[in-house]
């Protein structure tokens, strides 16, 4: 039997580079979910700009393609929850589906910001060696940010940094503006963890399978032969120190302590 509408709609919180991906394959294991990556409307490029130049509600109409898209694959599929862990949703569609989708959960996925970075920075993103971040990655400089650009606008270390923050930032704020909504927080390592993937399933309401015990530690789209094609040698010291100072000036402003303590409990 067809169901007309998916039971619930989880979504994803991640920089990027977190492990969404493998999330997704891991989600997609559980008894009666569908569960996608970056499907169609993916929500990037246009999109983006238009979230990075106006404030969301011009714009608000346009994006509802996301929705009608999640709707219309809900009423021609056996499977009663949908997973996407798209790191575009907090850029781009967060607020349309979580105004019109019923049962609406959200996992925060973080990595710790440095590793992350280091990610970034070998697959030379926010610098003119790869062409293809600037239709995915919200540019720190939009007015529209919740966070203050404090760096050096021609490096791309300090708008990777930046970038990494603004995603935290807007971790912190989604919270506060959807409380009711069943938020989930878990490291990228957690999903290498029996027991912490069972946490995860069952704070979601998600039943785990067979196939979901033997998808555990399956290593998904870790980049490594685009990193060798990009070849690019990264110092982590410099990485560091860069992202500490960067932390100190965020560390007065407005969300700089929440965002500080959060990235202190992450390993």
């Amino acid at each position: 039997m067809l169901f007309r509408n998916f039971k619930s709609h989880i979504f994803c919180i991640n920089t990027g580079r977190a492990g969404s991906e493998y999330l997704s394959s891991l989600l997609s294991t559980a008894a009666s979910t569908l569960a996608v990556h970056e499907p169609e409307p993916r929500m990037i490029d246009h999109y983006l700009r238009m979230v990075e130049k106006y404030p969301e509600s011009k714009s608000t109409e346009e994006r509802r393609i996301k929705v009608k898209a999640i709707r219309k694959l809900g009423r021609s599929t056996f499977s009663r929850n949908y997973v996407e862990t798209n790191h575009m949703f907090i850029k781009t569609f967060y607020d349309v589906v979580c105004h019109e989708l019923k049962n609406v959960q959200v996992i925060h996925l973080y990595r710790h910001p440095l590793k992350v970075l280091k990610s970034f920075c070998e697959l030379g993103y926010y610098s003119s060696k790869n062409k293809i971040w600037p239709k995915w990655m919200i540019s720190p400089l939009s007015p529209f940010n919740e966070l203050k650009f404090l760096g050096d606008s021609s490096n791309s270390i300090d708008l990777s940094i930046a970038y990494i923050l603004e995603i935290h930032a807007r971790a912190i704020l989604f919270q506060k503006k959807y409380p009711i909504i069943n938020f989930v927080k878990t490291q990228t390592e957690d999903l290498n963890d029996r027991t912490k993937v069972k946490s995860l399933f069952n704070s979601l309401n998600l039943k785990m399978t067979k196939e979901s015990e033997e998808m555990i530690g399956h290593v998904v789209n870790d980049r490594k032969t685009r990193k060798q094609k990009f070849n690019i040698i990264v110092d982590e010291e410099q990485l560091e120190g860069r992202f500490q100072t960067y932390l100190l000036k965020l560390k007065g402003m407005e969300l700089g302590e929440e965002i500080h303590s959060e990235i202190l409990k992450v390993s």
